[in-house]
């Protein structure tokens, strides 16, 4: 017998005969194997995302960044009270005591359903090739044009520099037009893209304004999180960037051609026209911009 994983680092097992068999202690608590309400351990409704909460936040256009945070604070409370504890991340849950066993399913329940949630929200929004990208990350990731855009950042930034001056499409380029064709947006869905422009390029980012860029357009699903638009913007201004930031928050309508590359990125094909819906000021003088794509 030895140990294994099921579901990533969801639950502990064991083998026998090479085959997985589950604890029974642990796989009352796996992912619909239990009521969510009445967790044993009286977490209640603090630790969890009510069906309710977790339906709307995966059918929302907008990325549940809160929702995810908030269970990502809650597993982070969890994990300090084990470490006050003492505890071995590598012993068998069955042999833990009491205590350490409940904090650790309470742990990885909260983990399970954040990966849920995560999966669902993309399942229910983007696609390639007609699946959804949450379930099947090999969806998103084996693809070598994928590779060339998303790891190859500075010959991007090259090659997204020369189509907007107007030069022709090189043949990686057509690789990447093909890769991107590949996604879709199945319901309406909002990104986000943050620039630093001095202001007299960004004044005329007015309501009504419309334009098209030539180049590949890349945008995140979140605004503030690790990968999210406001990052990159920070990441603009170390480097010398002169002017104000530029929040873009873009909604991409049902049926666009949108392609997830991973870690939060959604890349809009070349020729993307965005129409802008509203202007106003934000957080430290930040230009905030509703935008909206109206032709690909």
């Amino acid at each position: 017998m030895s140990k294994f994983l099921l579901d990533g680092d969801k639950a502990w097992g064991i083998l026998v005969d090479g085959k997985p068999v589950v604890d029974q202690e642990i796989k009352k608590h796996l992912a619909g194997q239990h009521n969510q309400q009445t967790h044993a351990g009286g977490m209640g409704g603090g630790g969890q995302v009510s069906s309710d909460n977790y339906a709307a936040a995966a059918a929302s256009p907008n990325y549940p960044e809160k929702e995810l945070r908030e269970l990502r604070e809650k597993s982070y409370e969890i994990y300090q009270k084990l470490r006050a504890l003492d505890y071995n991340p590598f012993e068998d849950i069955q042999y833990s005591s009491p205590e350490i066993r409940e904090l650790r399913l309470q742990e990885r329940e909260l983990d399970q359903q954040w990966n849920d949630l995560r999966s669902e929200w993309y399942n229910q929004h983007l696609t390639v090739n007609g699946k959804g990208t949450g379930t099947d990350p090999t969806l998103v990731s084996e693809n070598p044009a994928r590779d060339t855009y998303v790891v190859y950042d500075k010959a991007t930034l090259a090659m997204n520099k020369s189509l907007r001056k107007g030069n022709p499409p090189s043949e990686r380029v057509i690789k990447i037009d093909e890769m991107v064709a590949e996604g879709k947006a199945v319901s309406d869905t909002i990104v986000y893209r943050s620039a630093v422009l001095p202001e007299k390029m960004h004044s005329v980012f007015e309501e009504g304004f419309e334009y098209t860029d030539k180049a590949f357009m890349s945008t995140s699903v979140t605004r503030d999180g690790g990968a999210g638009a406001q990052f990159y913007a920070d990441a603009r201004v170390e480097n010398g960037a002169k002017g104000d930031v530029v929040m873009m928050s873009i909604k991409i309508p049902q049926g666009a051609t949108a392609r997830d590359v991973g870690i939060g990125e959604v890349v809009l094909p070349r020729n993307t026209t965005v129409r802008v819906t509203s202007r106003s000021k934000g957080p430290n003088n930040t230009v905030e911009l509703g935008m909206e794509v109206v032709q690909q």
